[in-house]
């Protein structure tokens, strides 16, 4: 526990409400601790000489005040507010930040941090900011000398929450700041990666791709439906220059995705008129995922998997241990070898072989990925899906 506002002596902090007036704005905010509550409360309002919104944050300890002994968060995941914004129609977009030793040696002014938005949702009073969306920044500057903050955890030196950007009124009443372990996958069953129920924090960009790009005869169709689901369907053909089945893929991109660290499968949910069909792959990528050709700007990840032999609802596990980055274009496979001679291989994880440990998922692509796929390739024949959700499973729990 970083702060609480109980009276507690190891974790209350001297929390000091900083505006923009120190920039020549007129935000304003108070701050009072109420029974178990902090309350901070105040106004975002434009400063005049950038004719934008200014900010207002409650921090602990700020400049003139005495050091304060933070706790060794190192094991954690990330930092949750807990907490309840009461004014009708008040702000909603909101930061936590941190500052550390090291991210304070960034910047001549010594003011460099470490900080994450994250926005109130009416009825939530939790709300957890993994690690890796925080970024280092000093007065609005983004920075790119302060390390590591994984490996910073053990010294704090500063702790805040506030609002910045937009103008209007706000009431935050505060429960208490922790580190903690991610909730995703600690408290949920599966973690939704994408749906297709309109919910913002899940839904993608959706496109269709198919293979007479490459001069190919495949064809499919890709379109939401009325009950939240969407349907994929189609022929993967022969492509006569390869005298191979060629594909057809759906690939879903505009945001990065939930952190899935620690998960160690992904899931489907989903259903098939055609469940036989053998040529199912599903894929991901995130920034610096190595590619495996010059003319590729980044890889992905890549299995197969299949279906039970029903058209029913089913949920799909895909083992992360079966990806692999180095899969054949003619196939699809980690196993393949392609008719020129090059040998693919698989992830040593897996069971699957010939197999090498570089090619297997990292970590670090855990809390960054940016796009999915499905695909109908390397198999020719009709192919049927209709897809609720793309999820992954954390280690804890057994579909």
């Amino acid at each position: 526990m970083l702060a609480t506002f109980d009276g507690a002596e190891e974790t209350t902090l001297p929390f000091i409400p900083v505006n923009d007036p120190v920039m020549g704005g007129q935000s304003k905010s108070t701050f009072q601790v109420d029974g178990t509550k902090g309350i901070f409360e105040g106004e975002v309002k434009i400063v005049t000489f950038l004719g934008s919104p200014g900010f207002c944050n409650l921090e602990a300890p700020v400049f003139g005040q005495s050091a304060v002994q933070f706790p060794d968060i190192s094991g954690t995941d990330g930092i949750t507010v807990n907490m309840d914004q009461t004014v009708e129609g008040g702000l909603t977009n909101w930061d936590v930040s941190i500052q550390t030793e090291t991210s304070k040696k960034a910047d001549t002014t010594r003011s460099a941090g470490w900080q994450a938005d994250f926005e109130f949702k009416s009825g939530q009073n939790s709300y957890f900011v993994p690690y890796s969306a925080f970024s280092c920044s000093s007065r609005g500057r983004q920075l790119t000398n302060c390390g590591d903050l994984s490996e910073q955890l053990n010294e704090l030196t500063q702790l805040g929450i506030g609002s910045a950007g937009i103008e209007g009124q706000f009431r935050a009443e505060l429960t208490s700041i922790e580190a903690t372990a991610s909730p995703s996958l600690k408290d949920q069953a599966e973690i939704r990666l994408a749906t297709f129920d309109d919910v913002e924090e899940t839904s993608l960009s959706w496109r269709l791709l198919l293979d007479p790009v490459m001069g190919g005869a495949s064809t499919g169709q890709f379109s939401p439906t009325d009950d939240n689901t969407a349907k994929f369907s189609g022929t993967c053909a022969v492509v006569k220059s390869l005298n191979a089945p060629g594909f057809a893929k759906i690939e879903g991109t505009g945001r990065t995705l939930v952190d899935v660290t620690g998960s160690d499968s992904l899931l489907l949910r989903l259903r098939s008129a055609i469940p036989q069909y053998q040529g199912f792959k599903l894929a991901f990528s995130a920034p610096g995922v190595p590619s495996p050709s010059i003319f590729q700007k980044s890889g992905a990840y890549k299995t197969e998997f299949f279906l039970s032999d029903t058209q029913d609802w089913q949920t799909v596990e895909v083992p992360l241990a079966n990806f692999s980055r180095d899969t054949s274009d003619y196939t699809g496979r980690c196993d393949s070898q392609d008719p020129g001679g090059k040998q693919h291989y698989c992830c040593s994880e897996s069971l699957l072989e010939p197999s090498a440990p570089e090619v297997c998922v990292e970590d670090k692509y855990l809390s960054q990925i940016n796009n999915l796929a499905i695909w109908a390739e390397g198999v020719e024949g009709d192919f049927d899906l209709e897809l609720e959700w793309v999820g992954a499973k954390p280690a804890s729990f057994l579909v």
